[in-house]
């Protein structure tokens, strides 16, 4: 997000299931701002919210799969090269600096993040580094 933050470039607000002080299994929305200071800084604000909180809001479905068995590995393992490239994601590279740190074109890493992102069950990129995270492979 950082990352993002410095490029100009917004981060889209996530759900993720996290754990509670009590161990209980909560569901949070975090909606990421920007706040520009003086001197070309920022600030990154992390603003939260409890799904359960707020009613008429979809659960998304592959978290709440997630949640309910935390300690399933991913349905197919990754490659090598599928791990560099969520490893890389988890740094917040964007697909050109995949391709060129790896040597492969533009294509060949969309082709890989479209695997990683079908093996682990990810709708986006940005849950394709979440899950990845949540089975302790970033």
């Amino acid at each position: 997000m950082t990352r993002n933050a410095r490029r100009g470039r917004g981060t889209n607000a996530y759900e993720v299931a996290a754990r509670a002080r009590d161990g209980s299994l909560r569901h949070v929305s975090n909606s990421v701002l920007v706040l520009e200071g003086p001197d070309d800084s920022f600030r990154v604000m992390h603003l939260l919210r409890d799904v359960h909180a707020a009613p008429g809001i979809p659960r998304h479905p592959t978290l709440a799969a997630a949640a309910r068995d935390e300690d399933a590995p991913p349905i197919e393992p990754l490659t090598r090269r599928e791990l560099e490239v969520l490893r890389m994601f988890a740094e917040a590279a964007t697909v050109d600096e995949v391709a060129q740190a790896l040597s492969i074109s533009v294509f060949t890493a969309r082709n890989h993040i479209a695997s990683v992102q079908r093996k682990l069950g990810a709708r986006s990129r940005l849950e394709m580094v979440l899950l990845g995270m949540r089975h302790g492979l970033v």
